[in-house]
């Protein structure tokens, strides 16, 4: 799995606000910068793509809405 899939994965695991930290712990190969790009990668792509659900932003994380 590439970063960006890993991230989705958490993200949509979580049922609360993850901050990218929280989300690097998740994969080793993991940090904090990989997780910030793909977060950037995965708002543009659902923005695109029309998505039923989004990436936002809120108390401190982000959590998929």
């Amino acid at each position: 799995m590439n970063a960006p899939q890993i991230v989705e994965a958490v993200l949509f695991a979580s049922d609360a606000p993850l901050t990218p930290d929280e989300i690097a712990r998740a994969d080793e190969g993991l940090d904090e910068d990989q997780v910030e790009e793909a977060l950037q990668m995965l708002q543009a792509e659902y923005d695109d793509g029309q998505r039923a659900f989004q990436l936002v932003e809120v108390a401190g994380g982000y959590q998929l809405l």
